[in-house]
């Protein structure tokens, strides 16, 4: 529900973004540039904060799970080692198994994640 700006050099901050824009990219009221959902798309690295708030998360994790991913994209596929070193339950949820498996993953739920993940929860 966050938007921000396309161009890393702009000042514009993140904001909170809850209008339907239609079929038009909507535009920067800084630069003019297109604006996207402030989140990390496949083939972006994390921002370095992001990114050391995991690691320092992943210290005292006791359940990992990872929903909608193959388990094998970096960086989630070091994520889950990192889990279970720090002796975490962790889990896969994924349409398709992983090929070949992220023997970190101590289970995989196949499926829809919107079926599994209330009965999975509802376990927890």
């Amino acid at each position: 529900m966050t938007t921000r700006c396309s161009d890393p050099n702009c000042a514009l901050t993140p904001f909170r973004d809850v209008d339907g824009h239609g079929r038009e990219v909507p535009r920067c009221p800084h630069c003019a540039a297109g604006l996207r959902p402030d989140v990390v798309l496949f083939g972006e690295a994390l921002p370095a904060l992001a990114s050391w708030t995991v690691k320092r998360a992943l210290r005292d994790c006791d359940l990992f799970m990872a929903v909608g991913t193959s388990g094998r994209v970096s960086p989630a596929d070091s994520y889950v080692r990192s889990a279970e070193y720090a002796g975490a339950r962790t889990i896969l949820v994924n349409l398709e198994p992983m090929d070949p498996p992220n023997p970190a993953f101590q289970e995989q739920h196949i499926g829809p994640a919107e079926d599994i993940l209330p009965q999975l929860l509802a376990r927890l």
